[in-house]
């Protein structure tokens, strides 16, 4: 008798490692692909968002510009003052919700991110959200943090749990003993990881979490929560942009958001935002105060460009209240006719970038070859196509987006005009 004995013991965890793996490398391309397919639906909205912000942000910029410039005119016990209020607000919705679709597509300027205490900054959002949380919900709050700094914007993380926050409150509605959990503390990763069906890389991290037990989302509508305009909502209680947002800004921060429900049970949100290696500068925010603006102008005469009317009409009316004289030029051809006409009667030119026949950027490289040194503005309703290079070229002092404060524009003027005087902006 012949006995033929062979360990195999090496190939059988060789084959055990190879299935981990083959595994590991599905699950993977299943989670790109469906990230690919999210990030498509995003470009789509992205390129249609685009197409229609400038011309919807010119008439939000009329309604808003004329309806301040009317109440500073009225008296304070005008009943008018309550109607044109109302108007802000419905104004001041839309721009809302232009600003969120157009961040669907936007790529998140990271030069303005900041160093962000996110125990602070949770601990501050929750104070100002539970003053109008239902009742017959209880919030539990559990900050666990050895380093609690992101690099990052603080209002729109801020944004992102209000967002949370309030979908839980609607989730729990009909329930009489919801409860909330929010939980934040650091998380060490040593290898690629599935949380909330999506996947993290390694490394250091601050892991918001954020659980309640409310009436959950079905497994079929799971997949979609985070597509735009999706929403299980009735038609005039949300947009279903909230998590859309959400998860276009923590992607900005380079993190990961993703969600876990069942029906009946309840729902949990995982937020990774990495800790960043080298801590960024602190966060520093200057009040504002009336005194910032300074005494009225001294009738310094401004050209205002624009291709419309309406928005032209508007910029006289709100500056004129200052202290300044607005002359008015449709378009770029009729702007540098009525300069050449009075080449010396300028003190800044305010133009608008997008316009037929001659863009802003165009005006602003004949107005240079003019007289170099006249400042100039642009305001533009969409800024995805405006490069920071192309501005410095053409001279561009400072650029601000429709529709515009005008605080904010008062203030870039003067900036502007007078750099020392009002550099402490």
């Amino acid at each position: 008798t012949i006995l033929m004995v062979q360990d195999i013991t090496d190939q059988k965890q060789a084959e055990a490692v190879l299935l981990k793996s083959r595994d590991e490398l599905e699950r993977e391309v299943q989670l790109r692909t469906a990230q690919l397919r999210r990030a498509q639906r995003m470009e789509t909205i992205g390129t249609l968002a685009g197409g229609i912000a400038h011309d919807f942000n010119n008439s939000l910029a009329v309604i808003l510009g004329f309806s301040k410039a009317a109440l500073m005119d009225l008296p304070e016990d005008s009943p008018i003052r309550e109607d044109l209020n109302e108007v802000l607000l419905a104004a001041n919705r839309g721009k809302d919700m232009v600003r969120q679709i157009l961040m669907l597509a936007r790529k998140e300027n990271r030069s303005d991110h900041v160093q962000v205490n996110m125990a602070s900054l949770l601990a501050e959002t929750i104070n100002q959200l539970q003053v109008n949380t239902p009742g017959s919900v209880r919030v539990h709050v559990d900050i666990q943090l050895e380093s609690p700094f992101v690099s990052g914007a603080s209002t729109q993380l801020s944004q992102v749990i209000t967002n949370l926050y309030t979908n839980a409150c609607h989730a729990m509605a009909a329930q009489s003993d919801g409860v909330m959990k929010v939980t934040l503390k650091n998380e060490l990763l040593p290898e690629r990881t599935v949380r909330g069906g999506v996947l993290v890389g390694p490394g250091a991290y601050v892991v918001l979490t954020l659980t309640d037990n409310g009436c959950g989302i079905s497994q079929t509508d799971l997949p979609h929560v985070f597509d735009p305009f999706f929403t299980t909502r009735a038609r005039d209680e949300g947009t279903g942009l909230g998590l859309a947002s959400a998860q276009v800004i923590i992607h900005n921060h380079d993190g990961e958001i993703g969600m876990e429900s069942q029906v009946g049970e309840g729902t949990v949100f995982y937020i990774y935002l990495p800790v960043p290696r080298q801590p960024p500068t602190r966060e520093s925010v200057s009040p504002d105060r009336v005194s910032d603006y300074g005494p009225p102008a001294a009738g310094e005469t401004i050209l205002w460009v624009d291709d419309k009317r309406q928005i032209l009409k508007m910029g006289q009316r709100l500056l004129t209240p200052f202290g300044y004289q607005v002359s008015i030029a449709n378009g770029g051809e009729e702007a540098l006719r009525i300069f050449d006409e009075t080449p010396d009667g300028f003190c800044l030119v305010i133009t608008d970038y997008s316009m037929p026949g001659m863009t802003g950027i165009e005006l602003a490289n004949e107005l240079r070859r003019r007289q170099p040194d006249i400042p100039i503005i642009m305001m533009s309703g969409y800024d995805e196509s405006i490069s920071k290079e192309a501005l410095a070229a053409s001279g561009i002092n400072a650029f601000l987006k429709k529709p515009v404060e005008a605080k904010d524009l008062v203030k870039s003027i003067k900036k502007v005009m007078h750099p020392l005087v009002t550099s402490i902006l």
